[in-house]
């Protein structure tokens, strides 16, 4: 390997140390796809980061001929300004592409949202990791800022695609700033196995979606409330049962909801899909509610962030709620803790 690098950084005049450099943010690997295969995700792709994206129908594919081009015009070295310009001068999508806006109250080391959205809400400060501080508030300063800084972006948008490196109660709360009757078309980057861009049209339906999978159960309780366990990502059928039987006296009935037959990453197949369950799970819950009088709803998610987006969009339908985050690094009990309750309260 001695010999590998030395003769790599003698071939492109470079010392070792600039080797390193360069070798930690380079990625070579192999792949089974085929051309079309590649060429689908490159869609996707493009679609995320505002390139323009080419029309299947379309045989000739403009970005393999790039690179040659900026090389007979001498275009050889590139800043991050440079660089975005040519990309916006060449392959530019269209000037209607919704303008993106970030929230994080986490963030992904090789992913700074500040780099490529036009606004950032940096909510870093009031966490601890996954924790929230203790001098923190979800009702009286998570959610005031987030309603602020979505609301001034809707008034200058009528398109937004957002990035939600948050809590999924901070997703859920996103979409109970801009529900479904907010006027506002609205994008999300949902990080799945790679990264996509799901809205609520984004694919036509497919009456092979699943659909949910439901199960009902008594639980002991003294009051009349409902709890809900959402398991798309992974079951918490069994964590949710375990924290509402220990901490939730006031609940009646657990019900717990699942796509299809099992959970996993792929369980949601586009936006217009998570969209869909959205809409079925708000039904299902209303008619257990009104059925049974309960007052209060909890709500335990195991799901991706664009789907808990669309759900908060029908806050409103769900009456009043709390929400659970699961405490993943075991600060507390390793179980879950109450979030955010809606609606807001103004306070006495």
């Amino acid at each position: 390997m001695g010999k590998v690098r030395k003769l790599w950084a003698e071939h492109l005049g470079i010392d070792e140390e600039e080797l390193r450099t360069l070798a930690g943010v380079l990625a070579l690997s192999e792949t089974t796809l085929s051309l079309d295969q590649m060429r689908e995700q490159l869609d996707l792709i493009f679609r995320s980061i505002g390139l323009r994206r080419i029309p299947a129908n379309e045989s000739a594919f403009p970005y393999d001929d790039l690179p040659y081009q900026w090389m007979t015009q001498d275009r050889l070295e590139f800043d991050r300004a440079s660089f975005r310009a040519l990309c916006e001068r060449d392959i530019g999508a269209p000037e209607d592409r919704p303008k993106v806006y970030g929230v994080k109250s986490f963030e992904h080391k090789t992913d700074k949202l500040e780099d490529r959205c036009s606004a950032v809400l940096n909510l870093l400060g009031n966490f601890n990791e996954r924790l929230i501080r203790p001098d923190s508030d979800w009702a009286n300063m998570l959610y005031p800022a987030l309603s602020s800084f979505l609301i001034a972006a809707a008034k200058a948008s009528e398109k937004l695609r957002l990035v939600l490196d948050t809590h999924l109660s901070l997703s859920f709360a996103a979409g109970s700033v801009l529900d479904i009757k907010s006027g506002r078309a609205v994008e999300l980057e949902q990080r799945t196995i790679g990264k996509v861009i799901w809205s609520a049209q984004d694919k036509p339906l497919d009456p092979a979606w699943p659909g949910w999978g439901v199960q009902a159960e008594s639980i002991e309780g003294d009051g009349n409330e409902i709890a809900v366990a959402v398991s798309i990502t992974h079951d918490t059928s069994n964590a949710v049962r375990a924290y509402v039987k220990r901490k939730l006296p006031a609940v009646r009935t657990l019900m717990s909801f699942t796509p299809g037959t099992s959970p996993g990453a792929t369980a949601i197949t586009c936006g217009h899909h998570a969209f869909r369950l959205a809409e079925s799970l708000t039904n299902q819950i209303r008619m257990a509610r009104t059925a049974a009088s309960q007052s209060r709803l909890h709500l335990f998610m195991a799901a991706p962030g664009g789907f808990a987006f669309f759900q908060g969009q029908r806050c409103v339908a769900l009456g009043a709620l709390t929400l659970y985050e699961f405490d993943f690094e075991a600060t507390n009990d390793g179980s879950y803790e109450p979030s955010l309750s809606l609606p807001i309260r103004p306070a006495a």
